[in-house]
C-alpha cells in the first residue's frame, strides 16, 4: 500500500490481483478498497474483483456485502447478480440464489451458475436439461466459428497467403478431428 499513493488508481488495481494469487488476499483488498466511487471507471471492476478475492478465499460474508454495496450503485451487473447467487448457494439459500438469477438465459455462464444452483437443491433432471442447453449452444458457436476460420483461410489461400491458411486449417483439422468440412 506505500507504493500506491491515493490518487494512484491504477497502480492499486494492477496490484491487487497478483498480491492475491501470491496468497496475500488482506493486502490485495486493502489496494481494491483504495478505489473509490469517484474514481467512477475503475471502481466497478474493482469491486468485481474484491468480490472473487473474497469469494476464493472463503469470505462469503465479505462477498456478500462487496456485492450488495455494488448493486446498490450499479443495481443489477449480471457478473454481480451471478456472485452474488453463488455465495447464497454456498449458504445453501436456493430460492435466494434463483431470485439472482432472472434472466439467466441471457449469458452461458450465468445458465452454469444457474445449472448449480439446481443441482445444489437436488432438481438433477433440471440441471442436467439446462446444461444440455449450454453445451448445445456452446457447440452451435464453435461450429459457427470453424466455419468463419474456414472462410478466412480460403481468403488467406486466395491472397496467396499459402503458410497462414494452412496454419489456420491445421488448427481447424486438430480441433475437429471428425468433421469433414475442416478435412
Amino acid at each position: 500500500r506505500e507504493i500506491a499513493g491515493e490518487n494512484e488508481t491504477l497502480l492499486h488495481w494492477l496490484l491487487a490481483e497478483p498480491l492475491w494469487l501470491r496468497g496475500f488476499a488482506t493486502e490485495a483488498i486493502a489496494h481494491l478498497q483504495a478505489i473509490g466511487p469517484e474514481n467512477d471507471p475503475a471502481w466497478l471492476p474493482s469491486r468485481i474483483l474484491m468480490a472473487r478475492i473474497q469469494a476464493f478465499s472463503g469470505d462469503i460474508e465479505g462477498c456478500v456485502a462487496t456485492c450488495d454495496a455494488m448493486m446498490v450503485e450499479r443495481k443489477s451487473e449480471p457478473i454481480v447478480r451471478a456472485l452474488r447467487a453463488q455465495m447464497h448457494l454456498r449458504r445453501g439459500e436456493f430460492d435466494a440464489a434463483r431470485a439472482m438469477m432472472p434472466g439467466a438465459g441471457d449469458r452461458l455462464e450465468h445458465q452454469q451458475v444457474l445449472a448449480d444452483i439446481e443441482e445444489a437443491a437436488g432438481n438433477l433432471d433440471e440441471a442436467e436439461a439446462i446444461r444440455k442447453e449450454v453445451i448445445r449452444v456452446t457447440e452451435a458457436i464453435q461450429g459457427y466459428m470453424a466455419s468463419e476460420q474456414l472462410a478466412f483461410a480460403r481468403i488467406c489461400r486466395k491472397l496467396g497467403l499459402y503458410k497462414d491458411a494452412n496454419v489456420i486449417l491445421q488448427r481447424l483439422q486438430d480441433d475437429n478431428p471428425h468433421d469433414p468440412f475442416t478435412q
